[in-house]
């Protein structure tokens, strides 16, 4: 007898279910937590981890142990098992980008002389250029100092890449006292352009995001003073993106959370007040929500929606490219909640509490896509301890359950 099936698309009941988690125990404690600035309080980020992926889903996590010294581990794919470690005396680690065949950029950071470089490290881990990053030539001479937990203090570091060059976006001070960003270029030669050398004043969190359509890179601040209050791209009032308060003196009514390419745009998670506006009374006390903006391929703002899930306080907002749609993540309070959006924002996985199997770091532009379509995260659970975990999301699990039923009906049938 000849049968015919017709298999419904599937749907699974929990976000959890493509989650798998790997413990890796490192070589020595991390540097731990910083002090740092975040909506409308001073307060502190988790210990800064900065994760990359290969062609081969090797998984990359860049750091700073507790004697200072800068460190990428390369973590075999779907395990926990460290293949090499690289080691960068002298230098804390501030970012990191793996290319396909593990060639990686990585920005370092001399707290001791207030001075930032990038260096190109190859596929086998040899360095192949080491070059300064011109901040004393800026138009306002500036430097990174350290703080007394060794942290920036204020704002972010980011390195991405698109189209041969790495990008290196980056918090700076100014010798007259002020905060800013700089933003440089680096070739696959070693080529390096600044592209400006004072922009968001002051950069409060910073993102950059690459979209493979237009070719073309964002960069994005959270700032409390220049060019505005808000979120901004390009350090532009023409580019805002998120309007809200700010006292100039570090209180910054929001913060940013991911960026990802939509089409020939992108979609920006943060964290920010509702409704709109650069003078909200009372910000301290406000409800940070979860909003999902909207841009454009020009990098002007489409819209603006939010998530609005309960009248808590929410942070550390995470996104992702997944099957079609795109993986949300956020905080709240010492919970983490996984769901899923569209690329108009409309909600197509419920959010559902995910703290008991995962958890990702604090304002840490969390969430990477790997070439293979899944994503992956990683996270210190002691910010002082010598424990990662690596969680990887799987995006073809779907797939993958639905060839399993398939096979057993089959089976079932004519076995």
């Amino acid at each position: 007898m000849f049968l015919l099936f017709y298999i419904l698309p599937f749907t699974f009941a929990s976000l959890k279910e493509r989650i798998t988690t790997y413990e890796v125990t490192l070589p020595t404690n991390l540097l731990g937590r910083e002090t740092n600035w975040r909506a409308y309080a001073y307060s502190s980020l988790s210990v800064r981890l900065y994760p990359s992926s290969d062609s081969s889903s090797n998984y990359y996590v860049g750091y700073t142990d507790a004697n200072g010294l800068g460190t990428v581990l390369k973590i075999k794919s779907q395990s926990n098992k460290i293949q090499r470690t690289d080691t960068f005396k002298g230098y804390s680690v501030r970012g990191l980008h793996v290319l396909s065949d593990g060639t990686y950029g990585i920005l370092l950071w001399d707290t001791k002389t207030s001075l930032i470089y990038f260096r190109k490290v190859s596929h086998k881990g040899k360095e192949e250029f080491t070059k300064p990053l011109g901040l004393r030539t800026a138009p306002f001479p500036s430097s990174v100092p350290a703080g007394s937990d060794k942290g920036y203090g204020i704002g972010d570091s980011r390195v991405n890449y698109g189209d041969g060059k790495f990008h290196i976006y980056t918090h700076v001070h100014s010798d007259n006292g002020h905060e800013g960003d700089a933003l440089f270029t680096v070739t696959d030669d070693g080529t390096v352009q600044q592209i400006w050398g004072w922009g968001c004043s002051h950069m409060m969190s910073g993102l950059q995001g690459w979209n493979s359509n237009t070719k073309t890179m964002i960069h994005i601040c959270d700032s409390d003073a220049y060019p505005s209050t808000g979120m901004f791209a390009e350090n532009s009032v023409k580019y805002t993106l998120y309007k809200h308060a700010g006292n100039g003196g570090g209180m910054s009514a929001g913060e940013l959370g991911g960026v990802v390419e939509n089409g020939d745009g992108w979609l920006l998670i943060m964290n920010s007040i509702q409704p709109e506006s650069a003078s909200t009374a009372n910000p301290q006390s406000a409800i940070q929500d979860i909003g999902v903006v909207s841009i454009n391929a020009n990098k002007t703002r489409s819209k603006v929606d939010f998530i609005k899930i309960s009248d808590k306080k929410k942070s550390n907002g995470c996104i992702a490219k997944f099957e079609g749609n795109f993986l949300v993540g956020y905080k709240q309070g010492t919970d983490f909640f996984l769901g899923s959006i569209d690329s108009n924002a409309k909600i197509m996985n419920d959010f559902e509490n995910v703290t008991d199997v995962t958890g990702w770091g604090d304002r840490d532009d969390s969430f990477r896509n790997m070439e293979e379509g899944g994503i992956f995260w990683v996270r210190a659970p002691n910010d002082k301890g010598n424990i990662l975990i690596i969680t990887e999301f799987s995006a073809a699990f779907g797939n993958y359950m639905i060839n399993v039923m398939f096979c057993a009906l089959f089976m079932m049938v004519f076995l």
